[in-house]
This record gives structure tokens, C-alpha cells and sequence, in this order.
């Protein structure tokens, strides 16, 4: 995964989940970022932080929730 991109995301889950604990675990091939019930991820917020606009033509497997979340 793109270092900028995983900053990105990273930071923006921390300002679209205001008061919540951001947990990061680096697996090596790719990064688990997630809070603690429910955690959300706005377009906006990670365009936002890339400072460039994020194409979303739909759902990346690679973001689906883990079901051990």
C-alpha cells in the first residue's frame, strides 16, 4: 500500500471519528485501521488529507471490515 494513501486514511479516520481511539496494526502487506464499534471513512475527509480527489468507482475489497473487527 501507497505510504501517502495509509497516512491519509489514517488521518481521516481520526477526523471523521471524533473521540474515538484510531487503532493502527501494520501487517506488513497492508494496514488495519479501525476504532472501536462502529468506524467511519468519508470521501471528503480523505480527499481532504490527499489534497487531490480520490476516485471511488465502488467498493474496494481491500477496505471491507474484518470480522474479527
Amino acid at each position: 500500500m501507497d505510504a501517502d494513501l495509509a497516512e491519509a486514511v489514517i488521518a481521516a479516520v481520526e477526523t471523521d471519528n471524533p473521540g474515538q481511539e484510531v487503532h493502527v496494526v501494520d501487517r506488513g502487506g497492508y494496514i488495519r485501521v479501525h476504532t472501536v464499534g462502529r468506524c467511519r471513512l468519508t470521501r471528503a475527509s480523505l480527499e481532504a488529507e490527499l489534497g487531490q480527489d480520490f476516485p471511488c468507482p465502488g467498493w474496494n475489497p481491500h477496505w471491507a471490515p474484518s470480522p474479527d473487527a
